[in-house]
C-alpha cells in the first residue's frame, strides 16, 4: 500500500488526514496511538507547516479519541454553511 502511495507522488512524513477547504486553506492532522511517535520525516512536515501558518495537529490516544478529537477539530476550521 506505501509503496503504491509513494509512485503516486506521495511525500514521506505527509499527515494522515489533509483537509482543504475554501481559498485554498489546508489543515493537517496526523493520528498516532498513545505511545505512538512522529518520525524525522513527520517532524519536518510539522516544522514546515509551523513556518507556513498552516494548521498541523497531532492526535494521540485510541479510535474513540481519536474521533472526537478530529471532530473538534473540524468543527473549528471547517467553515459553516
Amino acid at each position: 500500500y506505501h509503496l503504491k502511495l509513494k509512485k503516486m507522488g506521495l511525500k514521506s512524513g505527509c499527515p494522515d488526514i489533509i483537509i482543504e477547504y475554501p481559498e485554498g486553506r489546508v489543515l493537517y492532522i496526523e493520528l498516532k496511538t498513545n505511545q505512538g511517535r512522529l518520525s524525522n520525516s513527520q517532524k519536518l512536515w510539522a516544522v514546515q507547516s509551523k513556518a507556513l501558518g498552516t494548521p498541523h495537529y497531532v492526535v494521540k490516544g485510541e479510535i474513540t479519541e481519536c474521533i472526537i478529537e478530529v471532530r473538534r477539530l473540524l468543527e473549528k476550521y471547517i467553515p459553516k454553511r
